[in-house]
């Protein structure tokens, strides 16, 4: 029923030298964490914090050795899918548990009612999310009300 796709959903073109990205591995997942502004110009890099680096010139990723190399040519760059959901069992294991350690704002409000069901009650446990056991209808209904005091308190 649940998958997780490996393959890049679009591919970016690094300049030769180190990447300019800060990458961290979440189970079998590679995250980037920072973006260099220094290698990687302009108002909107092609790449952000949150994205999941899948392959190098066609190349799966399996080790942070395969990302480490430094070239001295250019590279392609797979980037996985950007998950735009506000149900956690749509999110990657990797990417839920960087969104938790980075802070992420939509970590806090997500709907965790799935994700024991996809990835198991131990990594929901491990996630320990704020929401876990509230489906995305009470969450809501939570911050509607709350949203109500403060519109009576005025």
């Amino acid at each position: 029923m649940w998958t997780v796709d490996h393959k890049p959903s679009f591919t970016i073109t690094s300049p030769p030298g180190p990447l300019g990205l800060t990458i961290k591995q979440y189970y079998d997942e590679f995250i980037v964490t920072d973006v260099s502004e220094t290698v990687w110009e302009g108002p909107f890099p092609p790449v952000r914090a949150g994205d999941k680096i899948t392959t190098i010139d066609g190349t799966t990723i399996e080790s942070e050795k395969d990302i480490i190399d430094v070239s001295k040519k250019s590279r392609e760059i797979g980037i996985g899918e950007r998950i735009i959901s506000n149900n956690a069992a749509e999110h990657s294991k990797g990417t839920l548990v960087h969104m938790k350690e980075a802070g992420f704002a939509m970590f806090r409000i997500m709907d965790y009612s799935d994700v024991a069901e996809k990835y198991g009650e131990d990594f929901l446990e491990e996630l320990d999310p704020p929401n876990k056991g509230r489906s995305g209808r009470s969450i809501l209904a939570g911050a509607m009300a709350a949203l109500n005091e403060l519109d009576e308190d005025d």
